[in-house]
């Protein structure tokens, strides 16, 4: 495993994708052996069938394995017409997927994503008139100035430009119950732990099962709750 972490990390490829649909493929993400960690440029998306000591199953059609399944139907454009499918929308549709259409199967599948987003498949949309597309916000303003975004719907939306400290923070949470966020004030501590960290948490797109981590309200020194 070590050989392979090397082989990603040297590899001219920047957009690295590993799917392993097999018994016990969990043990690849679960002790990240084969992830070389952050990397200045590359994008990698992994994903396994099962836990570690899960057995991974096959449709009882016999076609092929339940994450090929539910990679296959969230690979399929025709869902969403007009948006790109890329690595954290698709995991996010597989993990749903596997829970609530093949929720038979006694498996859970893994997935870790670092670095942006990789854009898998897209088709245009039927109509070629402006209906679908996204309608210019003129009464938003993405930026706000000293104020720190929030863990909400709309800050999220238009916070930008912190994957890979999102990245590095969501790493560290996950492997320790304890993360400290220092830096000057004004430095954009609050944004990146609020729009970015608790996002991708609540989410679970980057990492497997934080969707169902409970995120308590933030408290500052001097309130009372």
């Amino acid at each position: 495993m070590t050989d392979f972490s090397a082989l990603l990390r040297d590899s001219p490829v920047k957009r690295q994708i590993i799917w392993l649909d097999c018994c016990h493929s969990g043990g690849l993400i679960a002790v990240k052996d084969a992830n070389p960690g952050e990397q200045s440029g590359y994008s990698r998306c992994f994903v396994a069938a099962s836990q570690e000591i899960e057995s991974a199953y096959e449709l009882t059609s016999g076609s092929y394995g339940v994450l090929t399944d539910g990679l296959l139907q969230g690979l399929n454009p025709e869902r969403v017409p007009g948006q790109w499918i890329d690595t954290l929308s698709l995991c996010a549709f597989v993990n749903q997927y596997l829970k609530n259409i093949r929720k038979t199967y006694p498996q859970r599948s893994l997935f870790l994503n670092v670095g942006e987003p990789i854009e898998l498949t897209y088709i245009t949309a039927g109509s070629t008139s402006l209906e679908g597309l996204t309608e210019l916000q003129v009464d938003v303003c993405p930026y706000r100035a000293l104020n720190a975004f929030d863990f909400t719907p709309e800050d999220v939306e238009v916070f930008f430009g912190r994957t890979a400290l999102t990245d590095e923070l969501l790493a560290q949470i996950y492997e320790h119950n304890f993360l400290a966020v220092l830096g000057p004030s004004g430095s954009g501590k609050s944004s990146v732990v609020r729009a970015g960290l608790l996002s991708e948490l609540q989410q679970g797109r980057r990492r497997s099962g934080t969707e169902t981590w409970q995120i308590l309200p933030i408290i500052r020194p001097g309130e009372v709750r």
